[in-house]
């Protein structure tokens, strides 16, 4: 008996599985049509976007060869202002070693000039006085 009783429930649990199975086969369908759509849905959205993505990409792509040979410009124009700006203080530099030179080099020319100038007459003491305040003026 109890092995009639364990083929009777293995039947019914065959019966109540095979009941279940068109029901199964319905949900089964019914998502596979809903992925189809879904399949269907993106691959319609990709045609539509695909010329406007591939567009935009060949723009940022000129936009990059752009930026790149701005770049490269600027990089040019940057060596060529810092080489100017070298020169222009290398040029400083001698010119502010010449004026200390010139300046050391007239230092005793002014003793000897501070020393003659009271004997000068005074029309020449008047006149050298005047072409000093023009030079004070213009340095």
């Amino acid at each position: 008996m109890p092995l009639l009783l364990a083929g009777c429930l293995s039947l019914f649990s065959v019966l109540s599985h095979a009941a279940s199975l068109p029901e199964q086969l319905d949900s089964l369908t019914e998502k596979w049509l809903r992925i189809e759509k879904q399949i269907s849905a993106l691959e319609s959205e990709w045609r539509q976007s695909e010329p406007s993505l591939l567009q935009r990409i060949e723009l940022l792509k000129a936009e990059r060869s752009q930026l790149k040979s701005l770049l490269t410009h600027n990089e040019e124009q940057s060596s060529d202002v810092e080489a100017k700006r070298e020169a222009l203080l290398a040029q400083q530099n001698i010119l502010e070693a010449q004026q200390q030179s010139v300046e050391q080099s007239l230092m005793p020319l002014n003793g000897i000039l501070d020393t003659i100038y009271p004997l000068l007459p005074e029309v020449l003491r008047h006149r050298w006085d005047e072409e000093r305040s023009q030079l004070i003026e213009d340095a």
